[in-house]
């Protein structure tokens, strides 16, 4: 479950949003997890103009061995609402990762996404990083995102607690 509250300025007016989402794993054998996932975005501009706009993600995982993993997604299942806002707006993109563990407390990630919509230029966006697992249930993390679709580049990191069933995490971009 996540849930995210943020504010920022665009275009001359001060933009709120508020994010739900809530993903679910299943695992289908000892190699292949399949994950399902939906979403709330509401958007409050300042000028009195709301939008809201609801969507699922669906993700398949395989597990090749003890050092590889591979992963694929779809989000935006259900396409776009073309009346949300432009700058939030939800659009279907697909995406590849992949994982590689280098010791047993280091994993190196890699993963790239392609955007359906707008995307005349058929540009994507790359995401790359580390995690360093300590004591068997913290996590520290850092990474490097590429969007050649937005035109952005940015570092991520972030830190987690991993629990037998529950997990917390704060990322920061």
């Amino acid at each position: 479950f996540v849930f995210r509250r943020r504010s920022f300025d665009s275009n001359g007016q001060h933009i709120s949003e508020n994010l739900f989402h809530l993903g679910l794993a299943f695992a289908l054998s000892k190699k292949w997890s399949l994950g399902l996932s939906g979403y709330s975005l509401s958007t409050n501009l300042e000028r009195g103009s709301d939008y809201s706009q609801r969507n699922a993600d669906a993700s398949l995982f395989w597990a090749a061995n003890k050092k590889w993993s591979f992963g694929f997604i779809m989000k935006g299942l259900f396409g776009s609402k073309k009346v949300a806002f432009k700058e939030t707006q939800f659009t279907p993109s697909s995406g590849f990762g992949l994982q590689y563990k280098l010791l047993e407390a280091v994993r190196l990630r890699g993963d790239m996404t392609y955007q359906y919509e707008g995307n005349s230029r058929h540009r994507l966006t790359y995401n790359g990083g580390a995690e360093i697992l300590m004591r068997d249930d913290f996590v520290l993390r850092t990474g490097l995102k590429v969007d050649d679709y937005k035109g952005e580049s940015y570092f991520t990191a972030g830190l987690g607690w991993a629990g037998p069933r529950l997990k917390i995490a704060y990322a920061y971009q």
